[in-house]
């Protein structure tokens, strides 16, 4: 997608972008992080098992906590880059004004749910912290998870703001776009 209208009107709306696409970034590296513990994790786990028939204990709890927090980390930072999934396959052939309203769309269904998911996140990681739940193995406090969880669902959904309104503003600007 070529897309010249996806580039911010100028004036606030850059300042915002730059701001929000450094956190979208911070948040990306903090994936990459957990991600490569997990990596090392699993290496040494194996490793341990091979050579002194011992693993790391608690490596499958925490690999699955890692793996659903670094598949959210890394939300924010493609929705601002615009590398999630699209509708473009259903709208490229036609008018190229379908593009940014398809696009505003879809950024607004996209935040409505981050902002809910946000919300119920919240929620659920107050009932973990009034019930106590823990891992089974490593007895780690499962209600930190969820800070993470609405963290990034907060700015998900702040980034699909922005982005839909990047996209009304290239509706209202009728730049000529070649897709």
């Amino acid at each position: 997608m070529s897309g010249e209208w996806l580039s911010p009107p100028a004036t606030t709306l850059q300042g915002t972008g730059r701001v929000l696409n450094a956190l979208c970034l911070y948040f990306a590296l903090a994936g990459g992080v957990v991600l490569v513990g997990m990596i090392l994790m699993d290496v040494a786990s194996i490793v341990g098992r091979v050579l002194v028939a011992r693993t790391v204990p608690g490596d499958f709890e925490l690999i699955e906590i890692g793996t659903a927090v670094t598949a959210l980390l890394f939300l924010p930072y493609c929705q601002i880059k615009r590398q999630n999934v699209a509708v473009d396959l259903l709208v490229k052939d036609h008018h190229t004004r379908l593009m940014p309203l398809c696009s505003a769309i879809g950024n607004v269904l996209l935040g409505a749910f981050a902002a809910v998911a946000a919300w119920r996140s919240v929620d659920g990681g107050l009932d973990l912290w009034h019930g106590g739940d823990i891992t089974s193995t490593l007895k780690l406090p499962l209600w930190p998870v969820f800070s993470v969880v609405v963290l990034v669902f907060v700015l998900l959904a702040i980034v699909c703001a922005y982005n839909a309104v990047c996209d009304i503003a290239a509706l209202r600007r009728r730049d000529p776009v070649s897709i």
